[in-house]
């Protein structure tokens, strides 16, 4: 099983990217809701599908748990705090920087 960092721009509130993920292209947008200072991701199919939008980025909690299907990684996602003190990823000061995203590959 490999672990892959998700290259977060936490200096942007809105940004998407593809990443090949257990062999497969998908999008992924990350959006920080100003509101509630919370970061949301969108997972799309190489061709802009969306398969599960509206993901709150909440750590130790794997993103895709309650979103299999079929079309969707194998993986999952997890948040990370790297100063191990166990915060939420909040605003755009830390997601990226302080909190990492973390792609779990499915095992082979």
């Amino acid at each position: 099983m490999a672990y892959l960092q998700v290259p977060i721009d936490g200096s942007s509130p809105d940004h998407e990217f593809s990443m090949s993920l257990d062999g497969v292209i998908f999008l992924l947008r990350f959006m920080l809701n100003s509101r509630t200072d919370r970061w949301t991701m969108i997972l799309k199919s190489e061709d802009g599908t969306i398969l599960a939008a509206g993901m709150p980025i909440v750590l130790s909690t794997p993103l895709l748990a309650s979103h299999k299907k079929e079309g969707m990684p194998a993986g999952d996602f997890i948040c990370i705090d790297e100063t191990e003190e166990n915060n939420e990823p909040l605003g755009i000061e830390v997601f990226g920087v302080t909190h990492s995203l973390i792609y779990r590959e499915a095992s082979t």
